[in-house]
Order: structure tokens, then sequence, then C-alpha cells
């Protein structure tokens, strides 16, 4: 059952049911080990599971005290599947995880894109957003750093910024913020 995010030519077509893959590494104990991540990401794609969600801040720590990005376990599950083009992977961006903390710039954000990719050993990621918005950045300058991504930067098919905060924005910050969304989708 597909299921489609968007509309026009920026709609994003999706399974049904997506795979949150953040328990593989992060926040509930250690990782689990690699193979049965990747027997687990298998399965799912074999089920029709082949929208995947992961974030560069789902980390965690193995038993010999190496970091385990969860980036880099879904990497190994794309490439077990070995058709990139039959998943669509949605990665995050968190503003916290970058320096300067009182920033979130366009190149920033491009970087991080290019580092999750890399992580994934994928060329690009088909929905990209924020995480977490920035806690002193304006959700405009945010937009802008959204917004920064287009065929230069060779590693988005699709942006979205979540929009937890728009409540406390002023009317027209939050029309500004849905058009700047809006250019994002289209690119």
């Amino acid at each position: 059952m597909i299921r489609v995010l968007g509309s026009g030519s920026a709609a994003l077509r999706v399974s049904a049911q997506g795979f949150g893959c953040m328990g593989m590494t992060a926040f509930y104990g250690h990782p689990i080990p690699d193979a049965d991540a990747v027997s687990l990401m298998t399965h799912a794609f074999a089920h029709g599971i082949t929208h995947w969600d992961t974030a560069e801040v789902y980390q965690g720590t193995d038993s010999a005290g190496q970091t385990v990005y969860n980036e880099t376990v879904v990497g190994m599950g794309i490439a077990a599947v070995g058709q990139r083009d039959a998943l669509q992977i949605a990665t995050k961006y968190m503003p916290r995880l970058h320096a300067p903390a009182d920033a979130m710039t366009p190149d920033m954000c491009i970087e991080a894109c290019r580092a999750s990719c890399a992580r994934l050993g994928v060329t690009h990621v088909d929905l990209y957003y924020v995480h977490r918005m920035h806690p002193t950045v304006s959700v405009e300058e945010q937009a802008r750093g959204g917004c920064s991504f287009n065929d230069s930067s060779n590693c988005v098919k699709c942006i979205i910024l979540t929009t937890g905060r728009l409540c406390s924005l002023h009317l027209l910050a939050c029309c500004w913020l849905a058009r700047a969304m809006r250019c994002a989708l289209r690119r």
C-alpha cells in the first residue's frame, strides 16, 4: 500500500507503513548487533515497508565503548537490500550537534546532509528535515537553511521543516515559512 506525502511535482510516494530505525542503535540500551539490524531491515523491505526513518542524532555506544551511528547501520540495510531506488530514506538534521551553536546556516545544513549521505552510503536522501527546532535561531533563518537545498547540493530530493513552533509565531512569519517550505519542496 502506498501513501503520498505532499502534492504535485513535490509529492513523495512512500509505503503506508514506515520503519523508524532509531531503536536499533539509540536510547534503549546497547545497539543491536549489525547483522540483526540488517536482518530486520531486509525483513521489513520484503514485507513492503520501504520508508525508513533515521537521524544524525540517533547514536549509541556498543559494549566496546565505540559510537554506533544509526545512519551507518541503516546504510548497511540499504546495501543489503540492493535496491536504493525502491527505498524512501528520511533523515534529520539536529542543530545542537553543529558549531557554532548559535547559528543554522545553509552551508551547515548542506554539510550535515552530505555527512548523513556518507554514513548512509547513498548519493541522496528522499526526505531531510529539522529534528528539533534551533532554540535561538529564528524560524525564518532556519527556513532559509532548509531552503538552501537545490540541484547544486546533490544530497536531497525533498526537504521539510518541522513546524512545532509555528503556533507561537506571528501569522506573517507562518506564511513566510509556508512559502519557504513549498519552495524547498519544489527543488
